[in-house]
């Protein structure tokens, strides 16, 4: 893979998107939905029982910590506390029982719940009756979050159908033999907004249908299951999906048809406007055309692709998962954890400063250096930051790629190892200014150049970024308080140089 160039990477990323997307799918989970964040979280069986990690699913909601031996495990959730004895059906909450529907049992230390049980214990945990819960889907929905969709069919010739959400979305788009399907990870999706005469909506709020009276569009489908969203639009010609509105509104349209000379009416240039995905029957997905893309294209694939092209301002990396626990910060304290909930708390600043970002790492999974960059590259993000985090010294540490001495390039493209180089300058423009905002905060910043992978292989700006503690020491780690404050600094200094570094996308 070392000596591969970036031509050939190209051919190779619908598959690690493929792969990753497989990976998700098998992995049984939960989301949960808040106006803090949206996250998912993976579901164990027991006792026939699918449980979650109740510490893990309260930290993104506010300041929560738990203690425990062999029997009881006391949490305090904000100013509420709650004790749960290993191997029982109810819990105390303020000096209330309340039945669980299934027994809390303790692992390794960690509090698990039926998932059954988490509408009314969060209900009393949270302090809020705004609570929806899905459970066949496991989706968790807290507060007034849900995003509805109504969609419109317009009888132009070719028809146009307007998908339209109460707030933006950046669902992945792929396509099989007859159909296109958009999938929702993250966002709060919800069944139709205003149902017509030709909705089924079944009992459950797992899925509905709509009927359309066109030989091309002929139906809309909702569906959700193991966490995600989707719709799914069955139609006869290939289609072309363009965003608008910022992101509240999807439209499909009816694929130009092929001139007469031509085989291959996707891959010539301008073909597709930026930010669209061509859908076809055949189930060949048809990305834009790129600046490194060649005169030859390469043959169609029926690997789904991402749909955010040239849409994501930043990808955050949660470096490490899965298996590679990274550093120990504490006796029970890992890396990666770490590193996750931070990359979700950069992910809500940027987001509130109305930058749309992407975090690659959204779960407790295991990526290769080799496929973080990759998928990195597929989304063409304005900039690649990885983050890192560590029990030594104060405030942030930065860091840019340290290349290898490299000869000429063979050909047009860049090699894998010093892909990174033609943005070099960029990415240390944007590590001082990230540390000049920090720093106008009175948080230590220090910039570096280091031989940190993935920084070498993206083809955009590329940063890492190694939290450390702050004045209350290692705690600091995992304070949603320190981390809200250290992400708010390094995302104004983002966003401050958003022009810069959005040129060069």
């Amino acid at each position: 893979m070392r000596s591969t160039n970036l031509r050939s990477i190209r051919f190779l990323l619908p598959f690690f998107v493929w792969l990753l997307a497989t990976l998700s799918a098998q992995e049984r989970r939960i989301s949960i939905y808040s106006p803090q964040t949206s996250f998912a979280l993976p579901v164990t069986q027991h006792a026939g029982q699918d449980y979650v990690g109740l510490l893990e699913l309260l930290e993104p909601l506010g300041n929560v910590g738990a203690l425990g031996d062999n029997k009881k495990w006391k949490l305090r959730f904000n100013q509420m506390d709650a004790t749960f004895e290993d191997d029982k059906t109810s819990v105390r909450i303020q000096n209330k029982d309340l039945e669980l529907g299934g027994v809390f049992y303790l692992e390794n230390g960690r509090g698990m719940v039926p998932v059954r049980s988490l509408e009314p214990l969060l209900t009393k945990i949270l302090g809020t009756k705004k609570i929806i819960f899905h459970p066949s889907a496991r989706r968790l929905f807290v507060g007034n979050v849900a995003v509805r969709y109504s969609a419109e069919l317009s009888k132009s010739s070719p028809p146009r159908l307007a998908l339209n959400f109460t707030s933006g979305v950046n669902p992945t788009i792929a396509t099989e033999p007859g159909r296109v399907r958009l999938t929702f990870t993250r966002e709060p999706l919800f069944a139709p907004l205003t149902p017509g005469p030709s909705t089924v909506a079944s009992s459950a709020p797992s899925s509905a249908s709509q009927q359309f009276d066109d030989k091309t569009i002929t139906t809309l489908s909702y569906e959700e299951n193991n966490g995600i969203a989707a719709l799914t639009v069955l139609t006869t010609a290939p289609l072309l999906a363009s965003f608008s509105n910022e992101g509240r509104t999807i439209t499909l349209t009816v694929a130009p048809p092929a001139s007469s000379g031509s085989t291959q009416p996707s891959a010539q240039p301008n073909a597709t406007p930026p930010g669209t995905i061509q859908a076809q029957p055949n189930g060949s997905p048809s990305a834009p055309p790129t600046a490194a893309a060649s005169s030859a294209t390469p043959p169609a694939t029926s690997i789904p692709v991402v749909a955010s092209t040239h849409r994501y301002f930043a990808v955050i990396d949660a470096s490490h998962g899965g298996t590679e626990r990274g550093a120990a910060l504490g006796d029970t304290l890992a890396e990666k954890d770490v590193n996750l909930a931070f990359a979700r708390q950069l992910q809500h600043e940027l987001q509130a400063r109305g930058a749309a970002t992407l975090v690659l790492r959204d779960s407790d999974a295991n990526l290769t250096i080799d496929q973080r960059a990759s998928l990195a590259n597929s989304a063409h993000p304005a900039i690649y930051v990885a983050i890192h985090s560590t029990a030594q010294g104060h405030g942030a540490r930065l860091f840019t790629a340290l290349l290898p001495v490299a000869g000429d390039p063979k050909g047009r493209f860049q090699p894998w190892e010093t892909a990174q180089a033609p943005f070099l300058q960029t990415s240390l423009a944007a590590a001082q200014g990230i540390a000049l905002d920090l720093r106008s905060h009175d948080i230590s910043a220090s910039i570096t150049a280091a031989p940190l992978g993935p920084l070498s292989h993206i083809v955009a700006p590329a940063i890492a970024i190694e939290v450390c503690p702050g004045p209350a020491g290692l705690a600091d780690l995992s304070s949603t308080a320190y981390q809200q404050n250290l992400a708010a600094s390094i995302a104004t200094g983002l966003v401050n140089m958003r022009r810069q570094l959005e040129a060069g996308q």
